[in-house]
């Protein structure tokens, strides 16, 4: 209650002045028609330029200065939607306005860039793994997957290209250690690893130790170490009973990123150890909270949440990433129903699937 009161304030508000919004950036995408401006410096410019200005609702974010005096401040310490059924709708039909504000995957790879006076630079990816899972845990912040959330749009969007491997090479990084618990004879495997030689910088690994153990290959000079892993996707598509989601996200974050620092801590080797996911996970509802996934059944949709191709449907966005089209649903709709062993879903627009962790560790 208390948080759609502060933001029907902010909403009355912008229609008057400029306002300070001190909090998640995400939640933001409760209103429409608002204008991010990050460089206050330069705004304020225009503002005090004689010259005419377009009136428009605008939330200034960014570090505080002296300039944040002249308007009123907004402050919200949530980090979650208190009701995620009306975020969702929002985040949907705002889409477009919060991908030009929001950090999003495809800021990662700049992001890693801007800090490379360490000896080791990790990027752990996780296949499937949801904000609010990690939202307690330290150095984490929310980013916003662009388009369907699926695994291969979510780790391409991260990666980018040219890759974060080739681009770290140019600054000195020369040196290059893979883990995957995926199979390497695989086509989206050899695109996230790009330019990691098959027989001398990339394994396949069974256990999250085996990586652990793998440091050891790490040798003088800069390197960059790249990991991916099983997050929570995997369970949330066949499992008897509903699955232990926190005690799941807790030992990712605790027994395989915190893992990776301590190890790097033993070893003495300064580093930076980040973190991102390709996507969250939609669980089923909850039968105590009077909510249901709404099907709108369509044979040309194979998933639950998205569909291949730009397809003409109710509730829906089209999306052109990596030279393929999709369909994407809105929250709660879903093209099939999911089946006994379902627990969960991905692929549509919704705060538990868009909004992923990335994290960030140091080791000195």
């Amino acid at each position: 209650m208390i948080q759609a009161t502060m933001m029907s304030r902010l909403d009355v508000l912008l229609d008057c002045t400029p306002v300070v919004y001190e909090g998640e950036p995400l939640l933001l995408a409760e209103l429409g028609n608002i204008v991010i401006e990050r460089d206050v410096r330069k705004y304020v410019q225009r503002v005090d330029d004689p010259s005419p200005l377009s009136v428009e609702r605008t939330v200034l974010l960014g570090p505080v200065t002296s300039y944040f005096d002249r308007w009123p401040v907004m402050r919200m310490d949530v980090k979650i939607p208190a009701d995620l059924a009306r975020f969702n709708r929002n985040l949907f039909q705002n889409y477009d306005q919060v991908r030009r504000f929001a950090f999003t995957q495809s800021d990662v790879a700049a992001r890693i860039e801007e800090d490379l006076d360490v000896d080791v630079i990790v990027l752990l990816l996780i296949d499937g793994l949801s904000y609010s899972d990690w939202i307690d845990y330290g150095g984490v912040q929310s980013c916003l997957v662009e388009g369907p959330t699926i695994t291969p749009v979510g780790f391409r969007n991260i990666v980018g290209k040219p890759v974060i491997a080739s681009r770290l090479f140019k600054r000195g990084f020369r040196r290059r250690l893979g883990f995957s618990h995926w199979d390497r004879d695989n086509k989206l495997t050899d695109m996230l690893f790009y330019g990691f030689d098959r027989s001398t910088q990339m394994f396949k690994v069974s256990e999250f130790k085996e990586v652990l153990a793998g440091l050891d290959r790490l040798s003088a000079g800069q390197t960059y170490v790249q990991v991916l892993v099983n997050g929570l996707d995997f369970i949330s598509h066949r499992c008897r009973g509903r699955p232990p989601v926190q005690a799941l996200a807790r030992s990712l974050y605790q027994d395989v990123f915190q893992a990776l620092a301590e190890r790097l801590q033993e070893m003495r080797v300064a580093a930076l150890i980040y973190a991102a996911a390709d996507h969250g996970i939609l669980w089923r509802p909850q039968p105590t909270r009077g909510e249901e996934l709404i099907v709108m059944p369509d044979e040309r949709a194979s998933a639950h949440r998205y569909a291949r191709g730009a397809l003409l449907v109710p509730h829906a966005r089209q999306f052109s990433c990596h030279g393929v089209n999709y369909t994407v649903l809105a929250y709660p709709y879903v093209f099939k129903p999911l089946a006994g062993l379902e627990w969960g879903t991905h692929g549509g627009i919704s705060f538990e699937e868009s909004v992923v962790p990335f994290a960030k560790l140091e080791v000195i």
